[in-house]
């Protein structure tokens, strides 16, 4: 089965690469490592979103600069949230050829503790 390594960083860009690659109509594994921490050096939990680039779970809210609407509804897969240092894996369905977004659900969420 294919595996699509994902590394989580704490910055603006959130992902380790600019685009991933998985094959279509073949269900494929998501490694995904957090390694997002606060200043204070506190863990970060992230979930991340699958969806259609053509309907993202997040999106711009037109005409209202720097805000931004979180659907979790449209995500295709949501992955279990996961708490800096740790790596979870979730196998995802196939899914037709076309393009899609990987997305952190909205905001950065704090680990419990």
């Amino acid at each position: 089965m294919h595996v699509l390594s994902i590394t989580l960083r704490g910055n603006a860009c959130c992902f380790d690469q600019a685009a991933y690659v998985a094959p279509a109509r073949e269900a494929f594994t998501l490694k995904i490592t957090n390694s997002a921490f606060t200043l204070s050096g506190r863990p970060l939990s992230a979930t991340v979103l699958l969806s259609s680039s053509r309907d993202p779970a997040r999106a711009p809210v037109p005409g209202r600069p720097g805000m931004e609407t979180c659907i979790t509804a449209k995500a295709i897969f949501v992955v279990p949230a996961v708490t800096a240092p740790d790596t979870e894996t979730a196998t995802v369905q196939p899914l037709a050829p076309g393009d899609y977004v990987l997305q952190v659900r909205e905001g950065w969420g704090k680990a419990p503790g």
